[in-house]
């Protein structure tokens, strides 16, 4: 794995040490916060092994801002529940877009499958 590859997964890591972090102090339920997890890493760690830099892909990982901001300052579950599925899905389209400007044609179904996950 070169640098920029292991430098395009440590958002997705930072964000799980994050879910695993309200988890353990009781600010996120632990299912919550493993499948919040399980939804980054399956959408930017495939993307971030295409297509690692790039604008694009910076701005990708800047749209996991808004789920994490969501995920530590909602406290109301009901709705955390709504606001956070919608942001990961919008920074996993984020993630998937940047990867498929630089991945080949044979690489676009595998971007959608993680997308779809």
């Amino acid at each position: 794995m070169t640098g920029a590859r292991l430098q395009a997964v440590i958002p997705s890591a930072a964000f799980a040490v994050l879910a695993a972090a309200l988890a353990v102090i009781g600010a996120l339920p632990a299912v919550e916060a493993w499948w919040a997890s399980a939804a980054v890493m399956c959408a930017f760690v495939p993307s971030g092994l295409i297509g690692p830099g790039g604008w694009r892909r910076r701005g990708a990982e800047a749209l996991l801002l808004p789920a994490a901001l969501a995920m530590t300052m909602l406290a109301d579950p009901t709705m955390r529940r709504m606001a956070l599925p919608a942001l990961l899905l919008l920074a996993s389209w984020g993630a998937a877009a940047a990867a498929c400007t630089r991945s080949s044609v044979a690489w676009r179904p595998g971007l959608a499958a993680a997308l779809a996950l």
